[in-house]
């Protein structure tokens, strides 16, 4: 129950900053994680409580940042970390022009293991949350199940889109 709480949580809340000026209101550590292919990746880590870890993930235009005003709030009950994918905010873009969801899954996994986190709840909105529920096949368990909110124009192309991995 608190799963479905904090994915309705989440959208409620994002899907108005994505119309609001930039908000940073600080409050986190900023990361730069190294990929495999030497491309350094942002993380932004509220802290909060260490178990269990609540990873956020940005729709497609958006970034870690868009996060920051509301993460906080989370802290008391999870420790608090968001992913700027490859190419988004401060991460910097691919050496190998590779964009694919594979490689957000194991940007995943890499980042997850370096904060020394061994599984997490996630929690993405728009086309973050389906790249959650692709990505949830492919960390080797180490995403937790969740309520994925996933954005397309018709039911019937969004469950195509996860029958297609």
């Amino acid at each position: 129950m608190n799963k479905l709480l904090i994915g309705l949580f989440v959208q409620l809340l994002v899907t108005p900053l994505a119309f609001a000026e930039w908000v940073d209101t600080a409050g986190h550590e900023v990361l730069f994680i190294e990929m495999e292919d030497t491309t350094q990746l942002e993380v932004l880590d509220w802290g909060g409580d260490s178990t269990p870890t609540l990873f956020l993930l940005a729709g497609m235009a958006s970034n870690a940042h868009t996060y920051d005003e509301f993460a906080t709030h989370f802290t008391d009950e999870f420790r608090v970390v968001a992913l700027s994918r490859i190419g988004h905010g401060y991460s910097e873009p691919p050496k190998n022009d590779d964009f694919s969801i594979e490689r957000l899954a194991s940007d995943i996994v890499r980042t997850l293991d370096s904060l020394g986190i061994e599984k997490a709840i996630f929690a993405g909105h728009s086309f973050a949350g389906f790249e959650g529920l692709v990505d949830q096949i492919r960390t080797e368990g180490k995403i937790a199940p969740f309520p994925p909110g996933v954005s397309a124009p018709f039911r019937s192309q969004a469950s195509q889109g996860v029958l297609i991995y």
